[in-house]
This record gives C-alpha cells, sequence and structure tokens, in this order.
C-alpha cells in the first residue's frame, strides 16, 4: 500500500547506461550512437541554407511533401527509403526530417544499420517547427 502513496512515491533508479534508452517512446533510437546523431534547431537549418551548407532530406510521403516542402529539400520517403539513395552531403550537413521528428529517427538508424559512418542530423520538431518559425516553404 505504501507504493500508492503520493507524498512518498517510488522512483525506480535507471542506470546511466540505460537512461538514454528512456527516450519519449522513440524506439528507433534506443540504440544509436549518440555521437552519430544530433537534434539541431529549424533556426540553425535555415543558416545552413541560407549558406548552402546543407543536405536536406525529407522522409515524410508524397502526400505530404506535395502540400509543403523546405525548399531545397530532397524526397526520400521512409516507406521506400534506401540509404543509397541518399546523396553524399561532401563538406556539407546531412539533415533528415520529417512532420515532427520520430520518422526521421527510424530514416537515421536506417543510414547507420547501412554502415553510414558520417554525423546525421535531426531537425528539432521536424517541418512543424520549421512552418511554426516562419521560414520560406514550397509547395507542388
Amino acid at each position: 500500500v505504501s507504493n500508492l502513496c503520493p507524498q512518498r512515491p517510488i522512483v525506480p533508479k535507471v542506470p546511466a547506461e540505460k537512461q538514454r534508452k528512456i527516450f519519449v517512446g522513440d524506439s528507433a533510437m534506443n540504440e544509436l550512437p549518440p555521437k552519430q546523431v544530433h537534434y539541431v534547431s529549424p533556426k540553425r537549418i535555415k543558416q545552413w541554407l541560407d549558406n548552402a551548407e546543407v543536405v536536406i532530406i525529407d522522409v515524410r510521403e508524397h502526400s505530404e511533401w506535395r502540400l509543403a516542402h523546405i525548399p531545397g529539400a530532397t524526397l526520400i520517403p521512409l516507406s521506400t527509403f534506401d540509404p543509397r539513395t541518399v546523396p553524399e552531403p561532401r563538406d556539407k550537413h546531412l539533415v533528415f526530417h520529417c512532420r515532427s521528428g520520430r520518422r526521421c529517427g527510424l530514416a537515421s538508424k536506417k543510414m547507420l544499420d547501412a554502415g553510414y559512418k558520417g554525423v546525421i542530423k535531426r531537425m528539432e520538431g521536424g517541418f512543424l517547427a520549421w512552418e511554426a518559425a516562419g521560414y520560406d516553404k514550397e509547395t507542388n
């Protein structure tokens, strides 16, 4: 019965090595090396875009892309995602984005599983955050 006392709740201790696995239900990111996958703000990505320093991969589906997308982004839907089709970023940042952030985690995992050795950036908040910031978008 003492387990139910709100004044003294029992909070399980999570070992440090397992803490990164508790990530808002985003199981795709559970095993990603943190040094290889970074979150980046839409503001930073906009700066990179303005300076031609970024390759942006949109992993949303065609129907979402047609409604609106980031100018210069490349569409590679997660449903047909093949790491071999991702353009080589060369001396640029490689950024994945989706609507809100989950699917780009799955795409990042597929890239790493295929042996990608570079750093992958994920846009914080996805396309919803890009739109909320008022940045340019295109429609088809």
